[in-house]
């Protein structure tokens, strides 16, 4: 710890300074590393789960492509916290804030259009037998299936983004270990202004 005193015109300013770095908020956001591979996992799932609906289903989320790039907006707000964690400076404090807001935004959308994809039935067979209408049955309850999966994938990674932001925006409001402290001197005269 360094402080520094100074006196100009009967004001007395000490600046304190503390270049520890073990404020409660940094410990808190050192305890998010977990969080940053679970995100990382989550991605890496959201783009292997969507590889099999992408070949044979027909669904809002497969045509704007969000089991893809939502997953690698996952994966990098992971690989970004997990940095974050490992090598402490304000920059990529910073960095990862702004991409974990953009993977809950984008967590957001996604639970929005699985939850759509699953309340819609809208898978159409044009077949008129049985066995061809089975199978769509079938196929339809796998689609849903892994849908759901992702869905369940997608509210635990909007829940870890609010959580890797609430971490990260305490560790940056507690990143300034800079106290200023002004003690007036009783030399220095009061000047009072008559109406």
């Amino acid at each position: 710890m360094s402080s520094s005193v100074s006196a100009p015109s009967g004001v007395v300013v000490v600046t304190q300074v503390c270049h520890e770095q073990s404020d409660t908020a940094l410990g808190k956001f050192l305890k998010g590393e977990p969080l940053g591979i679970v995100q990382i996992m989550i991605g890496v799932i959201n783009i292997l789960f969507g590889i099999p609906i992408t070949i044979y289903a027909d669904s809002t989320g497969v045509h704007g492509g969000i089991v893809f790039w939502g997953g690698l907006i996952y994966i990098s707000s992971g690989a970004l916290t997990v940095a974050a964690n490992k090598k402490f400076n304000k920059c990529l404090l910073r960095t990862s804030l702004r991409m974990n807001f953009c993977s809950m935004v984008v967590a957001g959308g996604t639970i929005g259009i699985f939850s759509i994809n699953l309340s819609v039935r809208n898978l159409d067979f044009f077949c008129q037998s049985y066995d061809c209408e089975q199978m769509g049955y079938t196929y339809q309850g796998l689609f849903h299936g892994i849908v759901g999966v992702l869905l369940v994938f997608s509210i635990l990674q909007f829940i870890i983004s609010f959580c890797v932001l609430a971490f990260a925006c305490r560790a940056i409001c507690g990143y300034s270990t800079e106290q200023v402290v002004i003690i007036e001197s009783p030399e220095a005269p009061i000047n009072t202004v008559s109406k």
